[in-house]
């Protein structure tokens, strides 16, 4: 008796499952079916086939109070470019008849797009209705589900289901429906939010298009065009997906591979030198042409790094710097808009760092950098402007710069000889680059072989800022007196360099660990150059030695896409102090890698 009870109970429970499943299962999928026409019927209309009413209202805004704004704003940037145009020509002194067709032509261009201004951009969204009426066509065909057929497939899988699992469908498909109500409120809130932004956009339209006559004036103009253009499709009128439609996006990799002339010889931070972009036919030669040459107009700056923003580039800085100095405007570049001079700034050459940034919305690019060649420094009035930290907010509360130029050394993989000079000379005093920051990044090539170079240590001392003497002191000129003013200095982190492997070095180390103050053997770093005249033999023997004698090495390859697999391994296993400390021997570590030699 109770078997058929438990039985009934069981087949009543299956019954109530099922059918909870199979309505959740249908409401869900009416639900979609039926969202899905509505999207596509939606984002077909166009202002004026959406609410008559408010597009009546919007035209009349248009038309009896934002044209008149747009007017009075026409008039003075049409007087403005008139009284530019003259003072231009050597205050009238070399006027040309033609100047004046070209002025009265623009002018009637100006005002003819103001006039219609609604009429053009009521006939872009018919122009964008008819694409998406025909693509909402295809949505209502291909994407719609037939409910029946899975509702049947769902019943004869449910039938073999155990009462626990019915359970668990049943609450996952009622979770399921929720959701997609949450979601089509949702989108019943983006489509009507995206009409109220057409209608807003399309009302005031006339403004922007009153400046679109004059260069300096016309970026709000040359916006309206790209926003259209989203405004037809959801989702284009995001920047960041219309660039990538574009295909104006550029790719930044947060790794980037020192180069060692880049990163020692010419400086990480190494100040380029600028020059016109041989793709871009330019005026001027140089920077110093281009800041000579100058009017008196303020003028509108674009920098790239090219390096990308995973290190601060000191001349962008000092650039910035200087022409916000002069009242210009400055910031980093982008493709919309225009710009007077852009400045493109790369300390890597090819090997590490591609330019792939096409510039042609710019009067004149101006490149520049031991990554494009070694020609051309900075005009003195730039070279000694106070960076402008600002561009990279990333790194805060950091100062970064130059006590002295130059190196006696001549190193064939180096490149600050032959750019700044066989001798290391004092260029600026602290207070030219520090002005109270925690911390200073120094990046003097050769500081110890400057003349000066106990005056500027004890500016660094008299800091009290952590300083980190990125670019390395030279070990061969350490002596009692520069290191009684170096245990002064609240040091960061010291660097030197090992890297002639025919040169025994160890007895300078060995001096300095007498003299240093600084016992952390994480704060004393050794640079050690690879792949460069050297076997891996005595690759490794300076590796092991600096790390018995207490400094942390660090190994640069030279040229490392030529590099031996070995060479590059050796990098991989000492530049990871994690597992340079924990495998103590190189072969142990090599074993496991399937790249070992």
């Amino acid at each position: 008796m109770f078997d058929g009870i438990f039985e009934a109970i069981e087949e009543w429970m299956r019954e109530f499952l099922t059918g909870m499943v199979t309505s959740n299962l249908t409401e869900m999928f009416s639900d979609v079916n039926e969202k899905t026409g509505e999207i596509a019927a939606q984002v077909g209309q166009t202002p004026q086939g959406w609410n008559g009413s408010i597009f009546s209202l919007i035209q009349n805004l248009s038309n009896s109070v934002i044209v008149p704004i747009a007017g009075m704003i026409i008039t003075f940037v049409l007087c403005y470019e008139l009284i530019s145009m003259l003072t231009e020509k050597n205050s009238m002194h070399e006027i040309d008849t033609w100047m004046f067709f070209k002025y009265f032509f623009k002018m009637w261009v100006a005002v003819y797009l103001v006039s219609n201004t609604f009429t053009i951009a009521m006939a872009v969204f018919d122009v964008g209705q008819h694409v998406v009426s025909a693509a909402g066509g295809a949505i209502n065909a291909q994407t719609a589900i037939n409910i029946d057929t899975m509702i049947e497939a769902m019943e004869t899988a449910m039938e073999s289901m155990e009462i626990g699992e019915l359970v668990v469908l049943a609450l996952e498909t009622m979770l399921v429906s929720l959701c997609m109500k949450i979601m089509s409120v949702l989108i019943t809130v983006l489509l009507y939010g995206r009409m109220i932004e057409i209608y807003l956009y399309t009302s005031v339209a006339p403004i922007p298009f009153a400046t679109f006559s004059n260069r300096e004036w016309g970026a709000g103009g040359e916006q309206l065009f790209p926003w259209a253009s989203g405004a037809w499709v959801p989702g284009v009128l995001y920047d960041g997906v219309r660039r990538h439609l574009c295909g104006a996006g550029v790719n930044h990799s947060d790794f980037r591979q020192h180069a060692l002339g880049a990163v020692r010889g010419g400086g990480i931070y190494r100040n380029p030198m600028l020059q016109p972009d041989e793709n871009k036919r330019t005026k001027q030669g140089s920077v110093q042409c281009t800041l000579d040459s100058r009017k008196e107009d303020f003028l509108k700056i674009g920098l790239i790094d090219v390096d990308s923003h995973n290190w601060p580039n000191l001349c962008l800085m000092k650039l910035s710097a200087y022409h916000k100095a002069q009242g210009d405007s400055v910031e980093w570049w982008k493709p919309e808009g225009w710009y007077d001079v852009v400045y493109k700034s790369r300390v890597f050459t090819d090997i590490y760092s591609k330019d792939t940034f096409m510039v042609e919305n710019a009067g004149e690019v101006i490149r520049g950098g031991t990554g494009y060649g070694l020609k051309e420094n900075l005009p003195d009035a730039v070279e000694h402007s106070y960076p402008d930290y600002s561009l990279y907010p990333q790194f805060p509360d950091t100062a970064y710069g130059f006590l002295s130029r130059g190196c006696p050394r001549n190193c064939g993989f180096c490149i600050v000889s032959g750019k700044e000079g066989r001798r290391s000379v004092q260029v600026a005093d602290l207070s030219e680059f520090w002005d109270g920051q925690k911390e200073i990044k120094l990046m003097d090539a050769n500081l110890l072989a400057c003349p000066e170079h106990e005056k500027l240590i004890q500016q660094l001392a008299e800091s009290r800022a952590w300083v980190d003497f990125s670019q390395g002191l030279d070990i061969r000129l350490i002596n009692p007196d520069n290191v009684s003013l170096l245990n002064q200095v609240r040091t960061k982190m010291v660097h030197f360099a090992w890297d002639n492997p025919d040169e025994d070095l160890t007895g300078y180390f060995q001096r300095f660990l007498e003299l240093t103050a600084v016992k952390d053997k994480r704060k004393r770093q050794v640079y050690v150059l690879t792949n460069y005249e050297s076997s891996h033999e005595q690759d490794l023997y300076r590796v092991e030695t600096l790390r018995d004698m207490g400094f942390s090495p660090y190994v640069m390859v030279y040229d490392r896409p030529s590099a031996p697999k070995i060479t590059r391994q050796l990098q991989r296993w000492v530049n990871n102090k994690r597992i340079f400390y924990t495998v103590k021997d190189f072969a142990d570590y090599a074993a496991g890698r399937k790249e070992a030699v």
